[in-house]
C-alpha cells in the first residue's frame, strides 16, 4: 500500500515532469487514501485504488476491488503512480499490462519499487529474507531475536511460521532485467529518477545520498540492495 509519508516532495516530482494540478492521477495501491487526499487538496484530480478495505473514511474517490480488477476504460488517467506495492503482487506481468490499459497514450506512471536484493527485508526484518527462503534461515535469525514490531513477544517457532507463510504467500521481488523486458513488451519508456526523487526528500540523510549519487556506481548500488524509482511513459 502506499506510504502516507510526506507527500510534499513527491507532488514536486510530478509537477518536475509536468503533472500539473487538475491532471486525472490514480494511485495504484492506496491504502487508507492519505496520497488521494493530499494530492486533492493540491489540486489534482486524484483517484485511488487497493484489492483491500484500509480506509478510515468514505470515499467516492477510492476503488476497492478484492479480485484485483481495475474497473476504468482504456486510457482513462493521465498518471498513475504506485509507493511500494508491487512487491507485495503475485501477478505483476498482468497488473502493468492493466496499468499500460488505463493510461492515455503519452501519459506516464511513476512507481517506486523495493529492490530484489535488499539486505534486510523491511516487512519481517530478516536478512535476505524475502529471497532465501528456507525455515533453517528464518529459525536462526528468530533465535538471534531477529523480530519486526508486530512480533515482539513472540516465541521463536512462531515467529519462524509468520515470516515463512508471509514471506513465501505475500512478497514477490522481481528483477530489474525482468521489468525492463516487460515494460518494453508493453511499449512503456522507462526511466530511473532516484536521484531527483531523493534530492527533493524533507530528510536531509536522504538528500545528503543524493549527492553522493554523481559517484559512479552508487545509483546501481542503491537500485539493486534499496529501491528502485521509475517513470514510465506509454507510447502516444
Amino acid at each position: 500500500m502506499s506510504n502516507p509519508g510526506n507527500w510534499v516532495h513527491k507532488i514536486r516530482l510530478l509537477r518536475q515532469l509536468g503533472i500539473e494540478p487538475g491532471t486525472r492521477v490514480l494511485d495504484y495501491g492506496c491504502g487508507a487514501g492519505a496520497a488521494v487526499r493530499s494530492l486533492a487538496a493540491g489540486g489534482f484530480d486524484a483517484y485511488g485504488f487497493d484489492v483491500s478495505d484500509y480506509q478510515d473514511e468514505a470515499s467516492n474517490r477510492v476503488t476497492i476491488a478484492p479480485s484485483g480488477r481495475l474497473p476504468y476504460p482504456n486510457g482513462h488517467f493521465d498518471m498513475i503512480f504506485s509507493d511500494q506495492v508491487f512487491e507485495h503482487a503475485a501477478n505483476q506481468d498482468e497488473v502493468f499490462a492493466e496499468l499500460a490499459r488505463i493510461t492515455r497514450p503519452g501519459g506516464v506512471q511513476v512507481h517506486v519499487i523495493p529492490a530484489k536484493w535488499q539486505l534486510i527485508e523491511p516487512h519481517v526484518h530478516v536478512p535476505l529474507g524475502g529471497l532465501v527462503r528456507l525455515r533453517w534461515w528464518y529459525r536462526l535469525w528468530a533465535l538471534l531475536g531477529v523480530r519486526n514490531p508486530f512480533q515482539k513477544g513472540l516465541g521463536s517457532e512462531e515467529v519462524v511460521r509468520l515470516n515463512w507463510d508471509y514471506c513465501r504467500h505475500e512478497l514477490n521481488y522481481v528483477s530489474t532485467f525482468h521489468y525492463r523486458r516487460l515494460w518494453k513488451k508493453l511499449g512503456l519508456h522507462a526511466r530511473f529518477v532516484e536521484r531527483e526523487y531523493m534530492s527533493l526528500s524533507g530528510k536531509p540523510l536522504i538528500r545528503r545520498l543524493a549527492s553522493l549519487t554523481a559517484i559512479p556506481g552508487v545509483l546501481a548500488l542503491i537500485r539493486t540492495f534499496w529501491v528502485r524509482i521509475v517513470v514510465l511513459q506509454k507510447a502516444c
